[in-house]
């Protein structure tokens, strides 16, 4: 997470970038989809955020890896909640001047399902905006096709190399 979020905060030299982690995270993933899912989902937070402050929170409970990606500022309105995982879905300033192509948050979607996790968003004034992941430690995706959302031409792939790695 620390590699990531070093170039996020690069790219981004006015957002602040908490991270909070309960010790190590070790866990088998495949990393280069991990990077996306929280490059994206930091990015929105820094996009739609209040003052552009991120707070972010990895912990573990039981076999999983909880992360938690927070920033406040306007809620996310309840009938968007229900589609906002869904592709090309997007919520600019106005109906002219949407923000990115939808897909983002599908893309994380797709990670974390592919991971045997969950994603969940939960958006309120009082509390903020929060996407919360849940995922296996150690995920067997030997037959599972993990499609590749980079910009980069290739095909998807249904062989992975799961690396051993700590959040």
């Amino acid at each position: 997470i620390r590699d990531i979020i070093s170039e996020i905060q690069c790219a981004n030299p006015d957002a602040i970038i908490n991270v909070s982690a309960a010790g190590p995270c070790p866990g088998e993933w495949d990393s280069e989809r991990l990077s996306q899912l929280l490059w994206n989902l930091v990015m929105n937070a820094i996009q739609h955020g209040k003052a552009k402050q991120v707070d972010i929170k990895v912990a573990t409970e039981n076999d999983q890896v909880l992360i938690a990606v927070h920033n406040e500022g306007q809620p996310i309105p309840p009938h968007l909640l229900a589609t906002l995982f869904n592709p090309l879905m997007r919520e600019g300033n106005s109906e002219h001047h949407p923000v990115g192509l939808g897909l983002g948050l599908f893309i994380c979607k797709e990670i974390v399902k592919a991971h045997g996790g969950t994603i969940v968003a939960t958006s309120t004034w009082e509390a903020g905006t929060t996407f919360t992941v849940r995922m296996n430690k150690s995920v067997f995706l030997t037959n599972r096709v993990i499609p590749d959302f980079s910009l980069e031409p290739s095909t998807p792939s249904t062989h992975l190399e799961l690396r051993r790695s700590a959040l």
